[in-house]
C-alpha cells in the first residue's frame, strides 16, 4: 500500500540507489529482472519498499554466495 506519492521512485531514482544505469533497469524490466515496478499513465515508478526488498534479496555474507 502506498502511503505517500513519496514512496514512488523513478526510474533514475532507483538507478541511482542501485548504483545502475537507467538503461540496465529498462532491459532488467524488460526481461523480467529487476525490482518490482508498476507504470502509471506512460511513467514507470517503483516503490520504495520494492526497492528495499530487491536488495534485501540479494544480500549475502561470503563472496562465494554470489
Amino acid at each position: 500500500m502506498i502511503n505517500d506519492m513519496s514512496d514512488l521512485l523513478t526510474t533514475d531514482e532507483v538507478a541511482e540507489i542501485l548504483g545502475v544505469k537507467p538503461h540496465n533497469l529498462r532491459t532488467w524490466k524488460f526481461r523480467g529482472q529487476g525490482p518490482l515496478w508498476s507504470k502509471i499513465g506512460q511513467t514507470v515508478v517503483y516503490r520504495r519498499e520494492d526497492v528495499e526488498a530487491y536488495l534485501n534479496e540479494r544480500r549475502s555474507t561470503a563472496t562465494a554466495d554470489n
